[in-house]
Order: structure tokens, then C-alpha cells, then sequence
């Protein structure tokens, strides 16, 4: 599901304070997102919420509900959900054009014992690998944010929630021609996140 693989698929979130003030700071925004519409408790539900802010590109979002892990956050309402895996901890939806992506997960920490510290390392290790690099990372007790480019220039924005629980990670890849287009979207579904239990 997640363009790093499996092995990067322990982690998803956003959404806290920290969040909000990590994606201002990486996409160049010094204002908060509205706050998100109320969601649905239906099984990976999605209902209509408000429209983006007036400096965005007029967009429409929607919230999604994951019932297995409980999370939450809002993406394009344009964009559509890939096939669900069988163990329901996420989605990836793509934009119409099929030029972006936001993936968002949920996975069991009890057995791993993943950290913060170790999510930031392991999307480290993904981006150059690839023959990427990173632009910008942030480590907050048990959050983390890591952002750069992949090696074939697509921008990559992760955010990462990680309780001993459950960990949480939700995350976008796009054209680095398109930042501005997708900027406003990045925003919104990253400060309405909110993760089921930690």
C-alpha cells in the first residue's frame, strides 16, 4: 500500500498541534486548516464535509472513517479509494488525473515496538535509498513528520502518530510541479487527522 513497502506500513497519523505546525512549516502556510466536518461510523465511510479554504484551489472534501483502527481525516472528494486490503488498516485514493496520492494506515504496535525516533528513521532510509533525499524532518515525542523527494522527483510528505498500541501513518506523493496544486489538500487531510487508539 505504501510506496516504501510493507515494512513502513507500522506506522500513520496527523492531525495534533504538531502536526498543523509541521505542515505549515513544510508547505509554507502559516495558517491552520479549518477544522474538520463530522464523520460517519460507518465500516471505511466517507460523508461530504465543508470546502477548503478561500486561498485554496476550490476543493470539496470529504472525512473518512477507518473502522479498524478508528482513524479519521478528510481528503479531495474527487480522488478514489484503491481496493481495500484484507486486513482493513487503510486505503490509498488517488486523484482523477492519477498524478497524486494520500495513503492512510493504522497497524498494531504491541508486538513491534516502533517508536517515533525509528518511523522517522526507517522513511529516512526509504527516501535515499531510493536515490531521494530528504528536505525536512521533525521528531516530537511520539510524532514525527519526514518530507522530501523520491529519486524519481515525486515529493513525499509522511506523517507518523506511534502509541505503543497502535501506530499511524498518513501520507502524499505528488508532481513536485504540482506543490501548489496540492498544498491546500496536504494541509487539510494532515491537521484533520485524528487517530483512533494510541
Amino acid at each position: 500500500m505504501n510506496i516504501f513497502g510493507r515494512h513502513r506500513l507500522r506506522h500513520l497519523a496527523a492531525g495534533v498541534a504538531f502536526a498543523a505546525l509541521a505542515s505549515s512549516v513544510l508547505i509554507g502556510c502559516g495558517r491552520r486548516a479549518p477544522a474538520p466536518a463530522a464523520v460517519s461510523s460507518n465500516q471505511n465511510s466517507a460523508s461530504p464535509s465543508a470546502p477548503a479554504p478561500a486561498d485554496a484551489t476550490p476543493t470539496t472534501y470529504i472525512g473518512y472513517r477507518n473502522q479498524r483502527f478508528g482513524f479519521t481525516f478528510d481528503l479531495p472528494s474527487d480522488f478514489v479509494g484503491g481496493p481495500p486490503p484484507e486486513d482493513g488498516d487503510g486505503l490509498r485514493w488517488t486523484s482523477p488525473d492519477g498524478s497524486a496520492s494520500v495513503t492512510a494506515f493504522g497497524e498494531t504496535n504491541a508486538f513491534f515496538g516502533e517508536s517515533a525516533a525509528s518511523a522517522l528513521n526507517d522513511c529516512k532510509r526509504a527516501l535515499t535509498s531510493g536515490g531521494g533525499h530528504m528536505t525536512y524532518s521533525a521528531l516530537k515525542s511520539n510524532e514525527y513528520v519526514c518530507t522530501g523527494y523520491t529519486g524519481d522527483g515525486a515529493v513525499h510528505y509522511e506523517y507518523g502518530l506511534v502509541g505503543t498500541t497502535n501506530l499511524y501513518e498518513i501520507s502524499w506523493s505528488y508532481p513536485r510541479n504540482d506543490k501548489s496544486r496540492w498544498d491546500a489538500a496536504v494541509r487539510r487531510s494532515v491537521s484533520s487527522f485524528k487517530p483512533g487508539e494510541l
